[in-house]
């Protein structure tokens, strides 16, 4: 009788270590989806998709260090509109219940589907949107590109106080992003005492600026031209202002940097002044490798700043998770609060607000296509 009972109590004992065992552990009930918006196809196609490959690379050393905690990726295209960015989110939320969601690249995109997001208690954290407005939408609301508020005020203090210039003009691309950099450079060079002497926006599929550059070049006083604008239509302009006789000093945002712009204005590209996020392919990755070297390694391809990007939204929004205790309701303060992280794009913190604030760069372009720094300004 006792042999029976001490049989029936191993039984039960080793039934229990068993059952114990099969329990799932914290964490291991398989990866966590995480939302991907990009421009994978359309005009900015080729940015979007080197974005996505730095949220790839940033996603998959954190699952490798976290194993308890890996993430799979669930990434749709947005093809660089506001409508079909907005059915994409509808299903990243609703059908497949992301938590968070990196995208979209583009300004317009991203203020599109941030009400959405907010409304559905979902975290947005866009690698792209530098429009001014982007802010206020809620606490979840998050970007890693700097603003224009401050792209464009630092190149109107640029040109007014170090290279001594009162009177200039705007070409800028209309959309969302060009308007918003042109108007905040704009304010900001007339607060500073300077002139803006003509400001006049194109669409996007402008190929001819010849009108454009006479009414420049007959305008007097007319010291600079600042192009906030796209890679392929501000070749058109740099080309065809260089070569109808325009010698004015021409400033611009980062689309003088993009091969599309390099290819376009040939030899008239040297000598254009841009600001720039402080992209430093040296930087270390979460792995400790540098950056240019791990991405290499992953896609063997070449990073670019939107690659960076990519990469650093993703690091600023799995470091607060993290700090958050894995826990998705606590991210956004933990997120609102991360200050001196270390990204490959520079030095970041972020406000309440959702926004951030990083050191950038003035440089100048050169005759083979690369561009030297002009001028490092501290984090804001």
């Amino acid at each position: 009788m006792k042999k029976n009972n001490l049989l029936w109590l191993v039984v039960i004992v080793v039934s229990a270590v068993i059952a114990v065992m099969l329990l799932p552990k914290k964490g291991a009930a398989g990866p966590v989806k995480l939302g991907v918006l990009m421009p994978l196809s359309g005009p900015v196609s080729e940015s979007g998709n080197k974005c996505l490959r730095g949220v790839q690379l940033a996603v998959q050393e954190f699952s490798q260090q976290h194993p308890d905690h890996a993430l799979t990726l669930i990434v749709e295209d947005s093809k660089a509109q506001p409508a079909t960015g907005l059915s994409a989110v509808e299903k990243l939320v609703n059908v497949d219940k992301v938590p968070a969601i990196i995208g979209d690249l583009t300004s317009s995109v991203s203020m599109s589907v941030a009400p959405v997001t907010e409304r559905a208690g979902v975290i947005l954290m866009s690698p792209g949107a530098s429009n001014p407005k982007f802010t206020g939408y809620g606490p979840r609301t998050f970007r890693i590109w700097i603003s224009d508020n401050f792209d464009g005020e630092i190149m109107a203090r640029y040109l007014h106080y170090e290279r001594n210039l009162t009177a200039g003009a705007v070409v800028f691309a209309n959309n969302d992003y060009g308007r918003g950099l042109a108007e905040v450079f704009q304010q900001k060079f007339e607060s500073f005492g300077g002139q803006i002497l003509l400001f006049d926006g194109y669409s996007t599929d402008t190929t001819d600026f010849r009108p454009l550059v006479a009414r420049l070049k007959g305008t007097p006083g007319l010291q600079f031209i600042y192009l906030p604008g796209t890679p392929k239509e501000n070749a058109f302009f740099v080309r065809q202002a260089r070569e109808g006789g325009l010698d004015s000093l021409l400033a611009a945002n980062l689309s003088v940097q993009h091969e599309d712009f390099k290819k376009g204005a040939g030899p008239a590209a040297k000598g254009i002044v841009f600001t720039s996020p402080a992209f430093d392919p040296a930087r270390a990755t979460l792995a400790g490798r540098p950056f240019a070297e791990a991405y290499r390694a992953m896609h063997n391809q070449e990073p670019n700043i939107g690659s960076a990007h990519g990469y650093d939204a993703a690091l600023a929004l799995l470091t607060a998770w993290e700090k958050a205790g894995f826990d998705w309701s606590k991210t956004p303060a933990a997120l609102a609060s991360l200050s001196g992280l270390e990204g490959v794009t520079g030095t970041t913190s972020f406000a309440a607000t959702g926004d951030v604030s990083k050191s950038i760069l003035i440089k100048e372009t050169r005759d083979d296509g690369t561009a030297k720094v002009l001028k490092e300004l501290p984090v804001k």
